[in-house]
């Protein structure tokens, strides 16, 4: 049941999540994230979009874009029943790459952020249990 998205505000959050995975920046733009909050909101279609988007980038072979990825993934997380869904849907594929869940596919460079990343990821899981165990497995 997907509705007609506008194409404008499609390329808009696409151009969001390029601006906020690659600025090379330990945490999210603010203002960057609070917008694409805002238009996830108006409908779960966008939600969607924006998933697909964050995902393609989480599948980058660099540690930071993967770790503003995950940043993204956490600040919708718990904001959007939709996203959990689709995040739970696809969550083995999230935590390879994420977590190293498959020791055939190490987590990209720089070592540091990868670990960084790692241990972000599991914190946040964690959380994600405590405060939703129906949705987190």
């Amino acid at each position: 049941m997907m509705e007609s998205l506008d194409h404008g505000i499609c390329l808009h959050l696409a151009q969001l999540v390029e601006d906020l995975t690659t600025s090379g920046s330990p945490s999210l733009n603010e203002d960057l994230i609070k917008n694409i909050k805002k238009i996830c909101r108006t409908s779960d279609s966008y939600v969607e979009h924006t998933f697909h988007l964050v995902m393609k980038q989480l599948n980058k072979e660099h540690a930071e874009i993967r770790l503003s990825a995950f940043q993204i993934i956490d600040a919708l997380f718990m904001r959007s029943h939709r996203f959990r869904e689709l995040l739970v849907t696809d969550f083995q594929a999230f935590l390879e790459l994420t977590v190293e869940t498959d020791t055939d596919q190490p987590l990209p460079p720089p070592k540091l952020v990868a670990r960084k990343l790692k241990e972000t990821t599991l914190k946040a899981v964690q959380v994600w249990h405590q405060k939703d165990r129906k949705s987190v497995v």
